[in-house]
């Protein structure tokens, strides 16, 4: 393994360390950890004897893989629960929900990447684990982050999307309906629809997105668009 120069304190890494751990992958062993840090596993090794120590790490026995603990887990939930955006869309996703008996989600940016900030799923598995809390994925994945990624400047898009004439078409196609539709990205007749939310500036801070088939989520796009520019009057209002 090639190292790297070790540029950070103890307290960055760890913080760099927790911050490896995902939905996707929750669960890595010593020498990953090393790998994607760029340093030794001596050094990481001293860091999870001391996260372990404060709940913010456990190890399994037999796999020897190094997982989130549960105090991160208790902050998480109240950094979660405690965000405006959070609080705010709850009411509206069940709503979305309840109305069209479909999967709903608010997204944000974090990372680089869509992070599916609050969901709600439907008793549907078809369309489970599409939009779950704490998911992160690429911005053309879904209609949400392709609203998104139309969020950031001309500069920043092209580092994600070469073909301009990809931008040109999502830019096109949300200027003149309001909204984002993506078929097949995922899976083979899956559907989404993500509308803009915005802040008191008039900039997208976030997406609202509804997952279904192409004629369910087609026949629900007022609904999502109305939930849009309510979940923005509702921040602006702030």
């Amino acid at each position: 393994m090639n190292m790297q120069k070790e540029n950070y304190s103890s307290l960055e890494n760890a913080l760099r360390l927790m911050n490896i751990f995902t939905v996707e992958k929750p669960e890595y062993k010593l020498n990953e950890l090393a790998e994607k840090l760029s340093i030794a596993p001596s050094t990481v090794h001293r860091l999870l004897t001391t996260l372990r120590s404060e709940g913010f790490v456990v190890k399994d026995s037999l796999s020897n893989k190094y997982r989130l603990g549960i105090s991160l887990r208790v902050l998480e939930s109240v950094v979660i629960k405690n965000t405006v955006l959070f609080h705010l869309s709850q009411d509206i996703l069940e709503q979305i929900v309840l109305r069209t008996n479909l999967s709903s989600s608010l997204a944000i940016i974090f990372q680089e990447s869509t992070f599916y900030l609050n969901a709600i799923e439907v008793d549907n598995h078809l369309f489970s684990k599409f939009s779950y809390i704490g998911k992160q994925c690429s911005f053309l994945s879904t209609s949400a982050g392709k609203v998104l990624l139309l969020s950031k400047r001309d500069t920043d898009i092209s580092v994600f999307v070469q073909e301009q004439s990809t931008v040109s078409k999502l830019r096109s196609q949300l200027q003149t309906n309001g909204y984002i539709e993506s078929h097949d990205d995922n899976r083979l007749g899956i559907s989404s629809i993500a509308v803009p939310v915005k802040n008191k500036q008039n900039e997208t801070i976030a997406a609202l997105e509804i997952i279904g088939t192409k004629k369910q989520v087609q026949a629900n796009i007022r609904i999502i668009e109305e939930a849009g520019i309510n979940l923005s009057n509702k921040i602006k209002n702030q």
